[in-house]
């Protein structure tokens, strides 16, 4: 499959499943939920060629998951939802959510737009 990155106006992606260029188009969390599959998939077949590449694979995904999940952490709480929401989505408790990614949100927080960190303004005096 290969994908067209581009979002419509309609925020709906497009994957071309074959070279005549026939596709069809996705919404963004249903083309997540395709690549996930996919790469489970591939994961799963790659594990019986070559099990150390595999989990090579699997750990960088791993790192890509934490990132964007407390990414998505920070960004709730911006939004105003809670630790019980946020644990809801995440699968865990509250208490769990806020211990997972309290600390993460805190360092966003003071975060500028392009991930780096915020200079405080010089105080003289």
């Amino acid at each position: 499959m290969i994908l067209d990155n581009t979002l419509s106006r309609q925020g709906q992606l497009t994957a071309v499943e074959d070279k005549s260029g026939a596709g069809r188009s996705f919404s963004a969390g249903q083309m997540v939920t395709e690549l996930a599959d996919a790469v489970e998939a591939e994961l799963a077949e790659m594990a019986q060629a070559d099990p150390l590449a595999t989990l090579s694979e699997a750990a960088r995904l791993e790192r890509l998951a934490r990132t964007l999940a407390e990414h998505a952490a920070a960004a709730a709480t911006r939004a105003g939802m809670s630790w019980s929401d946020i644990g809801t989505a995440y699968g865990i408790s509250r208490q769990a959510a806020h211990q997972r990614f309290a600390r993460h949100v805190r360092r966003l927080s003071k975060a500028g737009p392009d991930g780096t960190q915020r200079r405080r303004p010089l105080q003289i005096g």
